[in-house]
């Protein structure tokens, strides 16, 4: 089912109601020790409801997007990724599509296949989005609307293939998820998940730059540790790194119906 909303760009949704038997198996195995860092455990053995995608869509419907931005629940389509990695309309230029785009893509894809990683490809354009949490979920579409108003994209795409860069990423998608939550509770809620989350990706980015290992991912350590002290600041310190005080809350809106299917 495709769902659009449009704007200066446009953006698309296209949920499936499963997804592959790779997703659905090792996928979900493969995705416990994640969202059991970030404490959401069961989150590995359910899909994103009707009414998460609706708060998704709620939540950024306001976003003026500058791309034809593509949003993909429950799956990550190989061949799908590779005609939009190549199409006229993407913000990079076909040479940093050619030699960056393309293993990008093909890990973006396989890691929602074999991990349902969620994950948003630059190259493409695409969100892909496996996790029923919806605070997880929401990042997702916070660094598409960051990446979507950076000035040099092709450039900013590139950078992030290094440390530092990957941890901003996190920084400024999370920072978009924040502005947009109309309440100091939802505020708080979305800090358990997304602080933990950049912990994760700070410590995989220090260990990267120090040289330990050449792929930090396969060494539990040092997530586990970012893990934790995001958690123990999500819940000791009142000052959330994410959002500025001074930035007007957003008024709550009930959610629209959706959108007619194309």
């Amino acid at each position: 089912m495709q769902e659009r909303a449009q704007a200066k760009g446009s953006i698309t949704y296209i949920h499936r109601e499963k997804g592959g038997i790779p997703d659905r198996t090792i996928g979900r195995i493969r995705s416990l020790y994640g969202n059991l860092l970030l404490g959401i455990p069961k989150a590995s053995f359910k899909d994103i409801s009707q009414e998460t995608r609706d708060e998704l869509k709620e939540t950024f419907r306001d976003v003026e997007w500058n791309g034809n931005i593509e949003v993909r629940y429950n799956h990550s389509p190989f061949f799908n990724q590779f005609k939009r990695l190549f199409q006229k309309d993407r913000r990079t230029n076909i040479f940093s599509r050619s030699i960056i785009g393309v293993p990008y893509t093909v890990y973006s894809s396989l890691s929602g296949k074999t991990g349902r990683t969620d994950i948003y490809n630059p190259h493409t354009e695409t969100a892909l989005i496996y996790s029923p949490n919806k605070y997880r979920a929401l990042q997702q579409l916070g660094k598409a609307q960051h990446y979507d108003h950076v000035k040099f994209s092709t450039a900013y795409a590139l950078l992030l293939s290094f440390p530092i860069f990957r941890s901003m990423r996190e920084f400024w998608g999370s920072k978009h998820v924040m502005e947009k939550l109309p309440t100091e509770e939802e505020r708080q809620k979305a800090r358990k998940i997304l602080e933990p989350n950049f912990g994760i990706q700070v410590a995989q980015d220090a260990g990267a730059i120090a040289g330990v290992v050449k792929n930090i991912s396969f060494i539990p350590f040092l997530p586990a540790v970012g893990a934790l002290i995001g958690h123990i600041q999500a819940r000791t310190i009142k000052e959330n790194i994410f959002y500025d005080k001074s930035t007007p809350a957003p008024v709550a809106q009930p959610v629209s119906q959706p959108l007619p299917a194309i």
